[in-house]
């Protein structure tokens, strides 16, 4: 199998190599086409060495670069994405692949899925039921907003409900009629509860 090793810039152009380019960065390599960098004799591929390596991925027209992005790892060995250059943003599955993405953590391997084929976001769960679905404690400091009016004619209807309890520390404002739908209800009103 032919092999090419370069200690200079190296342009690839459709199968035609050229010697380095005097002034260019020590390990530069450049495609005129897609192209695949891989390596068959070994397990893995190694692109940037030293104490600060990185991997930039740049978008040239006209002869000048208009967004550059670069992947690197810091001196914690947190794999960093990084905008060097332009504006734009992050995409996941931009041609809109029924393409799932799940982030682990030291103890949960469901800690954060998005699931591509129903639309859905799931913490702590990977078949989640609703676009959000949280399968644990939830915290909100500040103001949490339901812009649904659904009536409620039930224990599981309206815009908000529970299957459990319900305890609330201070006041409760109703801008309409406060309904016990069971025969049983009671409310008992006792000091110091």
């Amino acid at each position: 199998m032919p092999t090419l090793d370069a200690e200079g810039g190296l342009i690839v152009d459709v199968g035609t190599a050229v010697p380095p380019i005097a002034g260019e960065q020590l390990g530069q390599l450049q495609t005129k086409t897609y192209e695949t960098l891989s390596s068959s004799d070994v397990d893995s591929l190694t692109i940037g060495t030293g104490s600060s390596p990185s991997f930039i991925i740049q978008r040239v027209v006209g002869g000048s670069t208009v967004g550059s992005w670069e992947w690197t790892m810091d001196s914690s060995n947190n794999l960093l994405l990084n905008r060097v250059t332009g504006t734009g943003i992050y995409v996941w599955n931009d041609v809109g692949a029924s393409v799932d993405f799940r982030m682990e953590s030291n103890t949960d391997a469901e800690l954060f899925f998005l699931d591509g084929s129903t639309d859905r976001i799931g913490i702590s769960t990977t078949s989640p039921a609703t676009t959000l679905d949280v399968q644990g404690a939830l915290t909100v400091n500040g103001i949490l907003s339901q812009d649904d009016t659904t009536n409620s004619t039930s224990g599981t209807t309206g815009s908000i409900h529970t299957d459990g309890g319900l305890g609330v520390l201070l006041d409760i404002a109703a801008g309409n009629d406060l309904l016990l739908v069971s025969s049983g209800a009671v409310i008992n009103f006792a000091l110091g509860m």
